[in-house]
């Protein structure tokens, strides 16, 4: 089975610079229960209130909402929840979200909070990688100047992601092998990477029927 990157797309939400221009007037952003408490793949003590998120004039509605929340996961439409649901993600919860577009609601959305990263998942010894640097140039993304990485272990790897934070350059696959146990997953997430999401074929498939 292929497999694919799944990336943000910048060309299909309007042409608002942010698709979410903010919360909900009066949103109390340092409370126990904000957005802003949620941290990464943790699983919260308290229902967070996602009430709710004001789209920009001019952004399109999406499926896929470009979130301003600071942990893994996506805020997603009644329909993309329909589809996930019946695909093998990480270990997650779902919570409600509201979203207000031209002053009207748009019934409930979902933010899909994931609770877990796949780095443990893969098999170095049958993986390869490269060392890129990237970037845009009038509004395609460019790679260049690729240096051949190999890697022993997961430490190895945080060491050089902590080394080229800030240069330009990034981590990618050449070849990514995950153990035999997990090669039933239709979402990964590897952090250490640019593109950090990686769906099966099945996926890619459903979401974009």
């Amino acid at each position: 089975m292929n497999y694919y990157y799944l990336r943000k797309s910048f060309k299909d939400i309007g042409s608002a610079p942010m698709q979410i221009k903010d919360m909900s007037n009066g949103y109390e952003f340092g409370a126990a229960n904000s957005l802003r408490k949620l941290t990464f793949f943790t699983k919260p003590a308290f229902t967070p209130n996602l009430q709710y998120f004001v789209l920009a004039h001019k952004a399109k509605v999406t499926d896929f909402i470009h979130d301003i929340i600071s942990a893994y996961g996506f805020l997603i439409s009644p329909k993309a929840k329909n589809i996930m649901v019946n695909f093998n993600l990480p270990q997650h919860i779902y919570f409600i979200a509201g979203v207000m577009y031209h002053k009207k609601m748009l019934g409930d959305y979902y933010w899909l909070h994931l609770l877990e990263e796949d780095t443990h998942l893969i098999d170095l010894a049958e993986s390869s990688f490269c060392v890129q640097k990237g970037g845009w140039y009038d509004d395609e993304w460019y790679e260049d100047e690729v240096e051949t990485a190999y890697f022993k272990s997961m430490e190895e790897i945080v060491l050089k992601r902590k080394e080229i934070v800030g240069s330009g350059r990034y981590i990618r696959p050449y070849k990514l092998s995950v153990k035999a146990n997990s090669l039933n997953r239709d979402l990964y997430i590897f952090t250490f990477m640019r593109s950090q999401y990686i769906i099966s074929e099945n996926l890619k498939n459903a979401l974009e029927g």
